[in-house]
């Protein structure tokens, strides 16, 4: 199924996307599957800006009243980093009533595929209505280092790991339902999203996750599905759920 089928979002949500690995990718896709609606995109930690391509209106300051045209409007405070920075929170909050679609980037991982949270991470505001947790598969076979996980030293203690451990399927499990993993703050419906899984070999270690999932762990999730963004594939419903 397409992934927007999938996630059948309701006409208004505000969606907070964390973990690592796919977090930008989903947040511009469901941008551009939604842009006929009033969408507004934006952080409450720090972002590389999208390209202009994939949104029609940019409010770079913090502001009281911001535009809910139909289209995407990216909401950012520019950084001397060359990043965005999140809005003033309060503002953003004001604002989610005049938007169908509130697409937030609420975590961060340096660009490495996993991750562990630090006390005041991930930043989901008390609005969401969906967090989506994302990591990728294609991580499985490869060993826990430094140059793999941010915040390696909370990392290793989610699971008594190690360095050098080979990373599998109980491992990301593990990660996942931690209390203070995957979805440590999460607010609304819980949707697991595991991406990279395009071959048998990450198709198989997609059912292996779920399998490894404590039962209170899936029941809390209302929907976990796997695909793949690059390869445009159809995207796949995993393990029985509910809610």
């Amino acid at each position: 199924m397409a992934l927007v089928d999938l996630l059948a979002l309701k006409q208004h949500e505000v969606v907070s996307i964390v973990g690592s690995g796919g977090k930008t990718t989903l947040l511009n896709a469901l941008a551009q599957i939604y842009h006929k609606q009033k969408i507004l995109m934006t952080t409450t930690t720090k972002i590389f800006p999208p390209t202009q391509d994939l949104y029609q209106s940019a409010i770079l300051t913090n502001t009281a009243s911001t535009s809910a045209a139909n289209g995407v409007t990216l909401w950012g405070i520019p950084n001397v980093n060359g990043k965005l920075s999140a809005p003033n929170l309060a503002l953003l909050k004001k604002q989610l009533i005049n938007y169908d679609k509130i697409l937030i980037e609420a975590d961060g991982a340096k660009r490495k595929p996993l991750k562990a949270w630090a006390d005041f991470e991930p930043v989901v505001i008390s609005d969401t209505t969906i967090t989506i947790g994302i990591l990728p598969l294609n991580i499985c076979g490869q060993k826990i280092n430094a140059s793999l996980v941010h915040r390696l030293d909370i990392f290793l203690a989610l699971g008594d790991f190690y360095l050098g451990q080979v990373i599998n399927p109980t491992v990301l499990a593990r990660v996942i339902s931690h209390p203070q993993g995957l979805f440590k703050g999460a607010r609304g419906r819980k949707i697991l999203l595991l991406n990279r899984v395009a071959s048998p070999q990450t198709k198989a270690w997609a059912q292996q996750v779920v399998a490894a999932l404590p039962a209170q762990c899936r029941a809390d999730l209302s929907l976990i599905v796997g695909g793949n963004f690059k390869e445009q594939q159809e995207w796949k419903k995993y393990g029985k759920t509910s809610n």
